[in-house]
């Protein structure tokens, strides 16, 4: 049986209290992503009101990833579960439509389970 990737657009939301830690680890994340040689952006938002002092929160905090090829998005999985197990304050939400998966701090087998789910499936 083949393991072939199932969603071609994902968004990442990198989650926490802190804004600007928040924004580095988002920005961090977006390098690794890159790396992979993944097409990724942060999602679109709105610009701040001219007398604001910064982005909503959203804007810097999500990524939306464009995959084309299943073995890509099989590494994106790992690289994700990677980076949220170097740090126990690190979590993450992915979503794919109406599919969610959230992975926190030092993923149990289950989450780690819920996440290759997330991002394979058998051919038969």
């Amino acid at each position: 049986m083949d393991i072939v990737g199932v969603v071609t657009n994902i968004s990442v939301t990198v989650e926490g209290s802190d804004p600007g830690r928040v924004d580095f680890e988002t920005r961090q994340l977006l390098g690794e992503i890159k790396a992979l040689r993944v097409p990724a952006e942060f999602a679109p938002g709105e610009a701040p009101p001219p007398d604001s002092k910064g982005w909503d929160p959203a804007t810097v905090s999500t990524i939306i990833a464009s995959l084309a090829a299943s073995p890509v998005l099989v590494r994106l999985g790992r690289v994700l579960q990677d980076w949220v197990n170097r740090d126990r304050h690190r979590a993450l939400t992915i979503k794919d439509g109406n599919r969610t998966v959230t992975i926190k701090g030092r993923a149990t087998d289950q989450e780690l389970a819920a996440v290759k789910d997330f991002f394979t499936r058998e051919i038969e």
